[in-house]
Parts: C-alpha cells; structure tokens; sequence
C-alpha cells in the first residue's frame, strides 16, 4: 500500500530547508531610502495603476507603518477605522490566521486615511488596491533611484513594506512579543528570523560588542 511503500518513510526523502532553498529572498531599505520612496511618490504627478502619486505613497506608508499584508489592506472597510482611537481592527475574516487584529496607526496615517475615506460610506472600501502592487512599486523604486534588486540578489517588492514594519519596530527597540502582535504571527520566530533585518547604518553588533566589553570593564 502507500503507507508501505511512501518514499517519505525511513527520512529517505530529504526536505529542503526553507531558510536555504528560498526562492525569493526579501530585503530591507535603508530609512533614507524608505523616505525618499515615500516623497518621490507623494510628489508624483504620475497616474499608473489606477492611483495617483500621493494615492500610492499612502498606501506604501500604510503597509510599512502597520504590517498589513496586500490582501487586508484590500478588504479594509473604513468602518474598521477608528480615527480618534488611531486603530484598525481586522476582523478574523479577512487575516491570514483567523484570529482579529487591532494595529495602531500613527497619527498621519490617521489623519491621511480620515481625509481620504471623508465621503465614503462605513461599509466602503476604504483604499483602492491594484492587482499588480509589487509592479507599482517597481515603478515607484526606479523614479526614487532605489534599486528593485541588490546585489545579493535581495528583492523589494510589495510584500517586503510588511517586513519593513518588522525591521523598524525591532529597529526601534520595540519587545519582539510587540512587534508580533502587530505583524499577527503565531510565532516569534517568522517575526525575528523570517521578517525582520538588521539595517546597514544601525551598526548593532558594534554597538552589541561594545555593550559586553563595557559590561567586562565594568566588573574589573
């Protein structure tokens, strides 16, 4: 039978390792690359993809600042915005693991989006979100002189502004349980390992070094 006979028994099949087999590995921008991204876009007078220049910069903000994944961010209603709270709920319907979630806003997101959704019904969308978001972004990333791809091969695409909220919460000395809850995973394992990267000018293990060699100093 295929119990018997499965390949799988015995550890005759070898898996691969995810975290070495990755067939696209995302990266991190720099923060001043994160904010020329943003202002380029905003000051854009480009219409592509159905959203104008700053229509897209709040959308890449967005993704950045709360962690949402492309697919809550289409489904947001604007009924799930509570503007003098700075939150948004996401209910178990719509994220990836079934369970709601409420991220906090910052106050120009809360102001942008208040504005943006100002005559818009509760139970409307409250962003429009194209199809081809990491084609978009591409775009955005060229005009900003930021390079899709480094040169580890490393990729930016829509996607990665989720691993970017990630960096900078970590960045930011923010408890990795947070930072967890904020990005909805069920372990802090995808948060820390998978998600979030250690940015070039942070220099942390220099700062991490000098820390123990303090601490040694200290104790003579």
């Amino acid at each position: 039978d295929f119990v018997a006979k499965s390949p799988l028994r015995g550890g005759k099949v070898r898996l691969l390792d995810p975290e070495k087999d990755r067939r696209r590995i995302r990266r991190a921008l720099e923060v001043d690359e994160l904010r020329r991204l943003f202002a380029t876009t905003a000051a854009s007078e480009a219409v592509h993809h159905g959203l104008t220049g700053p229509e897209r910069a709040m959308v890449y903000r967005l993704a950045a600042e709360s962690g949402m994944r492309r697919g809550e961010l289409t489904k947001l209603t604007v009924s799930a915005i509570d503007f003098e709270g700075r939150t948004i709920t996401l209910s178990a319907g719509i994220t990836k693991s079934g369970r709601e979630r409420v991220i906090p806003m910052t106050p120009r997101a809360a102001a942008e989006l208040r504005q943006y959704t100002l005559n818009k019904l509760p139970t409307a969308r409250a962003l429009k979100i194209p199809w081809a978001t990491s084609e978009m972004l591409r775009e955005d990333l060229k005009t900003a002189g930021i390079e899709y791809q480094d040169d580890r091969g490393h990729v930016f695409d829509f996607h990665s502004l989720r691993g970017e909220c990630a960096t900078l919460l970590i960045e930011a000395g923010v408890e990795p349980k947070v930072a967890q809850e904020i990005l909805g995973h069920s372990d802090i394992r995808l948060t820390l390992q998978t998600y979030a990267r250690v940015l070039k000018g942070k220099s942390k293990k220099h700062a991490a070094v000098d820390a123990i060699g303090m601490q040694i100093d200290k104790a003579g």
